[in-house]
């Protein structure tokens, strides 16, 4: 309907606004039924109605994304060096500029452009003192220096384990366990022969995992590829109907292992950690406190139930780990049921420590500006009456919002702008007087322009200096187990991200509460 109210096709529609004639009148339309998002999940979304003949396919295809050689030439194009990111936008400001109607609807707003980059002081946060092995080491900045280490914190044994593999991969199958028995003994593993099952033609991997029964400490499926709705039913059996630790490895990933030794490293610390064990630790000063990691998990593409993951250090060094989900209505935000959750992570701090923490720091992921006021008259609220219910003492308790996805960017000058040194720290000029925020870069990157995190502490009866939480902060990012290096995000926050995409991605539905003492989402 045009807005005079008369009727115009779809095709006459095209050609008259678009000057683009549809030559297949036989072809089905295509309709979308519009994306939600966050806050406006109840707002009906109206229907959009699409051509085929006139659509075009995005993104990067699988087979593309395979291609090592095509990504690295792509990624010239999209991963800009500082540098080359301002020279662009420099250009962009200069050719713009030239257009006299940019320049005329500028000065009704009275703006112009800056062709200088705003200039904030800054400061570097010390090295991070790593443990691992049998010394302290400090991580660098440019390079992982703990990776140099192949000892582990704490080693656990790999008594009675399996490895599950198709006919095809026997040698594959073969080697994988000859090597990890070898690599986990130079770690201080001790991993004995594995019961190896190989699938005939009438088994599945899940017929065959439950033939192993609930006696096996872990299972590692070598697949054939990488197909979804194989690895989605192991992890859901192993998840929640038969609750085993589990290992998935894809046959081209060991294949490369053979030319690439760590990444059987990689296998057997994954292993370790999964049953219990420990990497490394850091250096914190702060004693009895309990981090808390908590992100949502949001399956945009089915609209299925949004499912919150809930992970919280157990122990005073971090190397132990509670972890919970809840599921949730499609698209929702904020968690009504953390109580149960700090209840259940509580229980098991005691059973490692032998006494309540005294202080909870908690790391919230997901959240926009506009649901800090929500978050603290729901989540904080819940959480603070729940401790002043539950414990006659006072426990403190600091929240604070992590947001990754921003288009801040910073830059360090030397002779040209280059990626600011891990652990700078912003917390002046660009923060809000209202707030109590900053900016941390807490990673290097090989290629582009890193990409900052912005948090902000919205709530706290901890009372720590602002110094305090921003080392705190830059040392839990060093503490996410599967990398050997600092990441953007504190690990408790990355951990809940795991899990909370696991769940809703691949088991739909609450794992065994047997699992939550586990790492089994690494």
């Amino acid at each position: 309907m045009k807005s005079d109210g008369s009727f115009i096709s779809f095709a006459e529609h095209c050609k008259e606004r678009y000057k683009q004639a549809i030559t297949d009148f036989e072809q089905p339309m295509l309709v979308s039924f519009g994306k939600w998002k966050k806050g406006k999940e109840k707002t009906q979304c109206e229907r959009i109605k699409l051509i085929p003949q006139l659509c075009t396919l995005t993104g990067i295809a699988e087979r593309v994304r395979r291609n090592h050689l095509v990504m690295q030439n792509l990624s010239a194009y999209t991963r800009l060096s500082p540098q080359t990111r301002w020279n662009k936008v420099r250009n962009f400001i200069s050719d713009l500029s030239r257009y006299r109607c940019v320049q005329e609807e500028f000065k009704t707003w009275d703006m112009e452009f800056d062709y200088n980059l705003l200039k904030v002081p800054a400061r570097i946060l010390e090295d991070t003192k790593i443990f691992r092995g049998k010394a302290w080491c400090e991580a660098k900045r440019k390079h992982a220096e703990w990776s140099k280490s192949v000892t582990l914190l704490s080693a656990k044994k790999m008594k009675k384990w399996a490895i599950v593999y198709a006919a095809s991969c026997e040698s594959l199958a073969n080697y994988l366990s000859a090597r990890l028995i070898n690599v986990a003994s130079q770690m201080g593993m001790t991993v004995e022969i594995p019961q190896m099952e190989n699938l005939n033609e009438r088994d599945t991997y899940q017929s065959k995992v439950k033939s192993l029964g609930k006696t096996a400490q872990i299972v590692l499926c070598l697949l054939p590829n990488e197909e979804k709705a194989r690895y989605d039913s192991i992890k859901k059996l192993l998840c929640e109907e038969i609750p085993i630790l589990s290992q998935c490895v894809v046959a081209r990933t060991v294949d490369k292992a053979q030319t690439t030794p760590p990444i059987i490293s990689k296998i057997v610390q994954q292993m370790n950690c999964k049953l219990g064990g420990a990497l490394w630790k850091v250096d914190i000063d702060l004693k009895k406190t309990m981090f808390i990691g908590i992100d949502c998990f949001h399956d945009v593409a089915h609209k299925d139930q949004s499912v919150a993951g809930f992970v919280a250090s157990s122990n005073e060094e971090l190397t132990q780990w509670y972890s919970h989900t809840i599921e949730q209505s499609t698209a929702q935000e904020v968690v009504f049921a953390l109580e149960g959750c700090l209840q259940e992570a509580i229980e098991q701090w005691k059973k490692n420590v032998s006494s309540e923490p005294k202080n909870i720091i908690v790391y919230r992921d997901g959240v926009g500006d506009g649901q800090l006021k929500n978050l603290q008259t729901t989540e904080i609220l819940k959480l603070e009456n729940y401790l002043d219910a539950k414990f006659p003492f006072k426990i403190g308790l600091t929240f604070i919002v992590v947001k990754k996805r921003i288009n801040t960017r910073f830059f360090a000058q030397s002779r040209e702008y280059v990626n600011p040194t891990p652990g700078t720290v912003i917390d002046t000029e660009l923060t809000r007087l209202q707030w109590y925020d900053f900016y941390i870069v807490s990673q290097s990157v090989r290629e582009g322009t890193v990409t900052p995190t912005h948090y902000n502490v919205i709530h706290d009866t901890v009372r720590l200096q602002p110094d305090v939480v921003q080392r705190l902060t830059y040392q839990l990012c060093h503490m996410y187990y599967n990398v050997t290096d600092m990441i953007r995000v504190p690990a408790p926050c990355h951990y809940a991200h795991k899990l909370a995409y696991l769940v809703g991605r691949s088991l739909k539905k609450e794992p065994s509460k047997k699992l939550s003492e586990c790492l089994y989402y690494l």
